[in-house]
């Protein structure tokens, strides 16, 4: 049960570096302006500063020493496999599938998400995975709601 765990978890990290190698293959020669421009605060006018969370944390991981691309990356990387996480737990818990089930199912989510971010297009923001990631989140605490009681 643990070695199992531990290969979709594994499977799960090889998925989302490839995911996010796909992506940076992808980007366009202006994603490198835009994440500095997330991260420093400036232009856009007011898109900026709707989208505060993923320019903040980029930030604080281009404080460790990495490039903004590089950091970039590396919070694509992990937002991907946070929703994998997500997903294969929402799978789970939605359908009754078994953790088996979910963890492969969950992963044809990044079907799309190639399709959408790598083949049709390469404009991409920092900040799109994790909002998939937070939607993923909201759908499976919505699932988890007791219904109200009904009302007399």
């Amino acid at each position: 049960m643990m070695k199992s765990k531990f290969t979709v978890l594994l499977l799960y990290v090889i998925l989302a570096v490839t995911f996010a190698s796909i992506l940076s293959i992808s980007m366009d020669r202006h994603f490198e302006e835009m994440v500095l421009e997330r991260i420093e605060f400036r232009g856009w006018g007011g898109h900026t500063l709707a989208r505060v969370v993923s320019p903040v944390i980029v930030l604080f991981i281009s404080k460790t020493g990495f490039s903004a691309t590089t950091s970039a990356f590396i919070y694509i990387g992990a937002s991907t496999m946070l929703l994998l996480l997500a997903y294969s737990g929402y799978l789970e818990q939605g359908t009754g599938a078994a953790p088996a089930s979910s963890s492969a199912l969950s992963a044809l989510i990044l079907v799309p998400m190639v399709w959408n971010y790598a083949i049709l297009s390469s404009a991409h923001y920092i900040d799109d995975v994790p909002a998939i990631l937070f939607f993923v989140m909201g759908l499976k605490l919505l699932h988890n709601r007791t219904p109200p009681p009904p009302a007399i």
